[in-house]
């Protein structure tokens, strides 16, 4: 399949999940005009096709929520598929009205997702997560690291979990701000630490002020599917924007164990 092919059949699956009782007409109208494109250059330059850093958003909804997001980014011309549920950009404290039901809506499309993503895995294509690298070389150029994931997703721990392993490094795995700090009291330092953004309780931002607070200076990446240009980073080293790819997480992993040699005095390791 090509991938206008690989974009349609995607979507035909994401609406058959989001729409059991029928797909609203604007929303089918969308879909047909999809199927009209002639070529990949026509299906970029979409004016439906919605662009952020390098990703490409289909705001195809769902019948409970319309701001549900299909969403590819190109790796080699190659599409790696997830679907975003774009409801983390705002909060309601417990004692507002509407707080237990935004709950239960986060709830409805975390399981939507999750159902239309195994049903892309299933028609064999590409899903960001769910997919194990195939390409990542296995090493042991960093030994001795310790990295702490924290994320409420369990394919993002999964995949990280994957890739940091494969650098010879042990990993570590928290779905939640209060478990990370459990995790870092716990046992040693991190050398590196990954944290997700919108989580529920806390939030990324309450992880990274306790953390300097506390007075731990351990380089911090935020894991995030938000605008990265609207992150306020000055507490943390970077933004890792998702999806991500294993090539960034290793690159980043390569460099701290760069700078951690060159404070040792060690003699530089072989690329």
């Amino acid at each position: 399949m090509n991938l206008n092919q690989m974009v349609q059949l995607a979507t035909q699956v994401f609406l058959k999940h989001a729409y059991p009782k029928g797909v609203p007409s604007a929303i089918q109208e969308m879909s047909n005009a999809l199927a009209a494109l002639d070529s990949e250059e026509e299906l970029l330059q979409w004016s439906r096709l919605e662009k952020e850093n390098g990703r490409f958003h289909l705001r195809l909804g769902n019948h409970a929520y319309p701001h549900m997001k299909l969403v590819f980014l190109l790796e080699s011309k190659h599409p790696v598929f997830y679907v975003d549920a774009h409801d983390s950009h705002f909060n309601l404290p417990p004692n507002v009205p509407g707080h237990e039901k935004l709950i239960a809506l986060r709830k409805f499309n975390s399981d939507l997702k999750k159902e239309i993503e195994k049903a892309l895995l299933a028609q064999g294509l590409t899903i960001f997560g769910h997919n194990q690298p195939t390409q990542v070389k296995t090493g042991h150029r960093c030994l001795g690291m310790t990295v702490l994931a924290i994320d409420d997703e369990d394919q993002i721990l999964d995949m990280l979990s994957i890739i940091v392993k494969s650098m010879g490094a042990e990993f570590i795995r928290a779905t939640s701000v209060e478990e990370g700090r459990r995790m870092i009291r716990g046992r040693k330092t991190p050398d590196l630490i990954f944290c997700d953004i919108m989580m529920p309780k806390e939030s990324g931002f309450d992880f990274v002020n306790w953390l300097r607070k506390e007075g731990y200076s351990v380089p911090t990446y935020f894991i995030t599917g938000l605008n990265i240009e609207k992150i306020d980073r000055d507490r943390v080293t970077a933004v890792l924007q998702k999806p991500f790819t294993a090539k960034s997480v290793m690159n980043i992993m390569k460099k701290l164990r760069k700078s951690q040699s060159e404070e040792a005095g060690e003699p530089k390791q072989a690329e």
